[in-house]
């Protein structure tokens, strides 16, 4: 299997994989984004082994840890004579050294199912400390074509992590002149290697883009989101709490009961003990590292949200940036802002968990306003279920009330689903469109189930870079190798127009602020 290079805005040090480059130099000067992965309380200078001529990379512990992705440390600081050119290829010499060693060592990304390539991580090499920081145009214009030679050389899907819109942009920029080009391997077809249902998939990534771009799509993700983070699904994880329980000898008679009833079995012998069922839920689900699906979704402009996962996970990779994320239900949502609407409840709040079936019946009570948030979604935008089963009740009832109140055969989104089911699609096709990501006839192996779930990824991926505004980064002086004389005539009117208008005080100009912020001008600038 070829590997793909993802692109995301998130931050790198929080991404679940399986090796991620840290960045420092000859004296292993660690700068403070990532000093607490090795260690150190702020930036400074990390205690090691010299390192020896030549070298470059080293893993900064000898065995990958158990849970957390593997630090590598990278020998690639200030020199003035170090080009964007040179980052580059430090880039693809690490996918190289840590694919090898990832694979003499047999370590797999959880879940450890199929045969999938490794997942690794790099930020954008030189535009910190780095001695680039004014040329991140041209590190990326470097960057983006070396990493995805090294990852179809080496078989490992590599991940790009940017940081900001403005960078997250020109990296999409590059890649779309790379699209656009002759060169026939940048085809979008082998670009995203969706298979043999690519060209059912492709024009989906369009439309789903398309509605990116006019505001009007609405994610909606589940558990199956969470699991590349470590985080198991629903029965996994009742059967854990299960065994905690005392359970662990009769979980097959445990598993006879409807899923809400395990839980409330599960939960009222917790109870006997003094624990509670909504305690073990948020230890269970508690995963630091967001995934790269999450990532994916996260780097979407996309303001609005549902999920029914209790973890904090998509908080994670979303941040602080750009006006941050606020969570429903327990924060107000400011003008602009991106929010997310936790249907089952959070780990923040163990006690208003949503698990048993005596919760479920209770949502519509409880939980009737947020419910209702959820049906004018679906009656007003397009919304996108990821990892999501569409098999809860509440979800099912929520349907039948919007089918009453929409026009029939209104389309209300696309389901992403790993494998094709007739009788799936005969049943939500009224409704929601379905995009199996692979065709079994078959009964599907676990392998089948992986090689999908990594493809849904790769079609994440392809509705990113169709979606994403490429210039965002106009008015940043870092980006300027990147934009054409035409683009570089609008920036200087658009920055003289910034300096004509910072002394006024007029109705209309919050209204140019906010064009201006999306050229990339920073507030305050």
């Amino acid at each position: 299997m070829e590997g793909h290079l993802f692109i995301i805005d998130g931050n790198l040090t929080k991404l679940s994989c399986d090796a991620w480059l840290l960045p420092t130099d000859g004296g292993f000067f660690v700068e403070s984004w990532c000093a607490e992965l090795v260690g150190l309380v702020q930036e400074g200078i990390l205690e090691a082994q010299p390192w020896a001529e030549g070298e470059r990379f080293r893993p900064f512990t000898e065995e990958p840890p158990e849970s957390n992705p593997w630090v590598w440390l990278g020998n690639v600081g200030r020199d003035e004579r170090w080009s964007a050119d040179w980052f580059a290829s430090q880039a693809g010499e690490f996918v190289k050294q840590a694919s090898h060693r990832i694979e003499s060592l047999k370590v797999a990304r959880p879940p450890k199912s199929g045969d999938l390539p490794p997942l690794l991580a790099v930020n954008a090499l030189g535009s910190g400390k780095g001695g680039k920081a004014s040329e991140k145009g041209a590190l990326f214009e470097a960057l983006i074509p070396r990493l995805r030679s090294s990852a179809e050389q080496c078989c490992v899907d590599v991940v790009l992590v940017t940081k900001g819109r403005a960078a997250y942009s020109a990296a999409q920029r590059v890649r779309r002149k790379l699209v656009d080009s002759d060169d026939a391997k940048w085809a979008i077809d082998e670009t995203w290697r969706l298979g043999p249902n690519a060209p059912n998939l492709q024009p989906i990534a369009e439309d789903l883009a398309q509605s990116v771009q006019r505001d009007n799509l609405v994610l909606f993700f589940g558990a199956g989101v969470s699991i590349d983070a470590g985080i198991p699904p629903w029965q996994a994880l009742l059967d854990e709490i299960a065994r905690d329980a005392g359970l662990g000898g009769q979980l097959d008679q445990l598993r006879n009961l409807d899923l809400r009833d395990q839980a409330a079995i599960v939960g009222r012998l917790l109870e006997e003990d003094g624990r509670s069922l909504g305690q073990l839920v948020a230890t269970h689900t508690s995963a630091t590292k967001y995934s790269l699906a999450h990532g994916l979704l996260a780097s979407l402009a996309v303001r609005e949200a549902v999920t029914t996962n209790y973890d904090n996970l998509f908080e994670a990779a979303v941040g602080n940036g750009e006006g941050g994320l606020a969570v429903l239900p327990g924060n107000a949502v400011k003008p602009s802002q991106r929010w997310l609407l936790k249907l089952h409840g959070s780990i923040e709040d163990e006690n208003n968990i949503v698990l048993t079936r005596d919760d479920y019946l209770g949502i519509a009570t409880r939980r009737g306003a947020l419910i209702g948030l959820v049906q004018a979604m679906l009656m007003t935008k397009k919304m996108l279920f990821v990892g999501y089963s569409l098999t809860d009740e509440d979800f099912h009832s929520l349907i039948s009330d919007v089918r009453m109140a929409v026009p029939p055969g209104q389309n209300l989104g696309v389901v992403i689903t790993l494998l094709h089911n007739d009788f799936f699609e005969k049943l939500w096709n009224r409704d929601i469109r379905v995009a199996p990501m692979l065709t079994s006839s078959s009964e599907p192996s676990e392998a089948d189930n992986a090689v999908a779930a990594r493809l849904v990824l790769v079609f994440l991926d392809l509705v990113g870079f169709l979606a994403a505004d490429l210039d965002a980064f106009m008015l940043k002086p870092d980006y300027d190798s990147m934009l054409t004389d035409d683009e570089k005539l609008l920036a200087a009117a658009l920055e003289q127009l910034s300096h004509s208008v910072s002394s006024l005080d007029a109705p209309g100009l919050r209204r140019v602020r906010s064009l201006l912020s999306d050229f990339g001008l920073e507030r305050g600038e």
